[in-house]
């Protein structure tokens, strides 16, 4: 069977509650290097589903994917890193796997770069680096890295200040759902900032933001 085929048979033993043979199926896809079946093992160890939570088994898995060249794989291993899970927490670690995983076009580790050197942690503190990399992560349709790259051209860190350019990111951020981003989109129509001053276009997004959970709204 292909990795895709017990891939989908796992999921169907999950879904009759039978998470032994789902188990059994993921671990032979992931013996197979399956990618499929390699991942949500990983994670069923990491989350303690269907199986004892075991960090050690979670993170031997995200070792073989990265083996195999995968990019998530080496973003799994940056976030276990960042977060010290499975592993001695180390944002030096975190920072190379990311731009490793990045390197190899995984948007996700793309933004957690440019909030690494937003923060300066694990890397020296650089908002150009940042702007670069929230800037790269965004091309490639991450909502939150439209909304820090709007952020960053709003105080002019990393990029020359324009509001016109926040005003373009948040929007594209906004179009994707992030409610940040819409709360934004309403303080700039509320003050005329990067667009033409209106109340009513202020209340539509703030109205967005609230419908959405944004308790600032």
């Amino acid at each position: 069977m292909t990795d895709q085929e017990l891939y989908d048979l796992a999921c169907e033993y999950f879904g009759k509650g039978d998470s032994c043979k789902a188990i059994d199926t993921l671990t032979e896809g992931a013996e197979a290097n399956g990618l499929l079946c390699l991942n949500s093992l990983r994670y069923c160890y990491l989350k303690g589903q269907g199986v004892d939570q075991d960090l050690s088994k979670a993170m031997a898995l995200t070792r073989r994917g990265v083996a195999l060249g995968c990019k998530e794989f080496m973003f799994f291993l940056g976030v276990a890193y960042n977060e010290g899970t499975g592993v001695t927490q180390s944002f030096s670690e975190a920072a190379d796997w990311y731009l490793r995983a990045a390197d190899l076009g995984c948007r996700e580790a793309m933004f957690n770069l440019g909030v690494l050197y937003t923060d300066g942690t694990g890397v020296p503190q650089s908002d150009t680096e940042a702007a670069k990399w929230y800037q790269k992560a965004a091309e490639l349709g991450n909502a939150d890295a439209m909304f820090n790259l709007g952020n960053a051209y709003d105080d002019g860190k990393g990029v020359p200040q324009s509001h016109a350019e926040a005003i373009k990111w948040y929007r594209k951020s906004a179009d994707l759902g992030l409610p940040e981003a819409m709360l934004n989109l309403g303080f700039a129509y509320e003050n005329g900032e990067g667009v033409p001053q209106s109340d009513a276009e202020a209340a539509k997004w703030y109205r967005k933001a609230a419908d959405l959970g944004n308790k600032k709204s």
